[in-house]
C-alpha cells in the first residue's frame, strides 16, 4: 500500500475522492515540481572541545609543543598570534576533554608555558551538534574540580551549538 504525506493510503476510497484530492495526490508525486523533504541531523550530541589561545606576543613555543593546534590566518614568516586545537584523542564527554586539555597545560614546557600565562585570551570551546531530538540536552556536565581547573588555568568557556544540517 503507498502512502501520501499525510500517511493516508493512496488507493483508500479509490473512486470516492474529489477530483481536487486526486489532483493533490498526483501533483505531490511530480518530482519535478515538489522537492522531496531533506532529512536533518537526527540527534543531538557533544562533538569535542576546541581550545583557542589568543597573545599579543609569539605563540611559537606552544605551536612546537603541540603539533596538532592550527594556526588560522597566519601569514608566512609572520609568529603565531592565535592557535586553535582539539587534542588528539576523541573524549568521552566535555569535563573528561576539558581534564585532559589542563593535563596537556600542565605539561607544556616552560617557554611555552610562559606563553600560556602571557596569551591576552584562553577559551575552551564545547562544541555541540543539535539535532531534532532529544527536546533537551543535559549531556554537558562540569564537575566542580573541573570548573577550579578552569579558573585555575585562567581561561573561559564557550559554548558552540551548531544547527542541525542536512544528512
Amino acid at each position: 500500500m503507498v502512502y501520501s504525506r499525510l500517511a493516508t493510503p493512496l488507493n483508500a476510497g479509490v473512486g470516492r475522492t474529489n477530483p481536487d484530492e486526486r489532483a493533490k495526490v498526483k501533483a505531490g508525486t511530480r518530482r519535478s515540481r515538489v522537492k522531496k523533504a531533506r532529512a536533518l541531523t537526527a540527534s543531538t550530541e557533544f562533538l569535542n572541545v576546541d581550545l583557542e589561545i589568543r597573545s599579543r606576543r609569539s605563540l611559537a613555543p606552544i605551536v612546537q609543543a603541540w603539533p596538532w593546534v592550527q594556526t588560522p590566518g597566519l601569514n608566512a614568516g609572520k609568529a603565531p598570534r592565535w592557535v586553535v586545537g582539539s587534542p588528539p584523542r576523541d573524549p568521552r564527554n566535555a569535563d573528561a576533554a576539558i581534564r585532559h586539555l589542563a593535563a596537556l597545560v600542565d605539561a607544556l614546557p616552560n617557554a611555552a608555558r610562559r606563553c600560556w600565562n602571557e596569551a591576552s585570551s584562553r577559551t575552551l570551546d564545547i562544541g555541540i551538534q543539535a539535532g531534532l531530538e532529544p527536546r533537551s540536552f543535559e549531556d554537558v556536565l562540569l564537575r566542580p574540580s573541573t570548573l577550579k581547573e578552569i579558573a585555575r588555568l585562567s581561561a573561559r568557556v564557550l559554548v558552540t551549538v551548531y544547527a542541525p544540517w542536512e544528512e
